[in-house]
């Protein structure tokens, strides 16, 4: 398993190969489902989000917009993004989202909210 960051945005990869003692041993496959439990708690995310935002430098050209708790397009984010759009600025814009998706632009670009992406 790797934990590694991924460019210059600090986005966080966890991949699994299948490879050694898990490719011989089946119960290891449990372990495998308690450590990726593990590595997705919020307490962790947001610990290792703390630490990532001292050291990696900003993007000029990325805003991550989030609305309600990442419950919908509403409120002030959604001017501002929609105005970036109207402007046809050069800034990737990035929607933080609940599990509920509604209500959002085709074009928009999601991520789960709380998700190591």
């Amino acid at each position: 398993m790797t934990v590694r960051p991924d460019g210059p945005a600090g986005v966080l990869r966890v991949e699994w190969r299948r490879e050694g003692l898990l490719r011989q041993v089946p119960r290891l496959g449990r372990l495998k489902r308690r450590v990726i439990a593990r590595l997705s708690s919020p307490e962790l995310k947001l610990r290792a989000y703390k630490g990532l935002i001292k050291v990696v430098p900003r993007r000029a050209d990325l805003a991550i917009f989030e609305s309600d708790v990442g419950k919908g397009y509403t409120g002030n984010p959604r001017y501002i993004y929609e105005e970036v759009r109207r402007r046809g600025l050069p800034i990737k814009a990035v929607w933080s989202v609940a599990r509920r998706r509604a209500d959002f632009p085709a074009e928009a670009v999601l991520v789960r909210r709380m998700s190591w992406r």
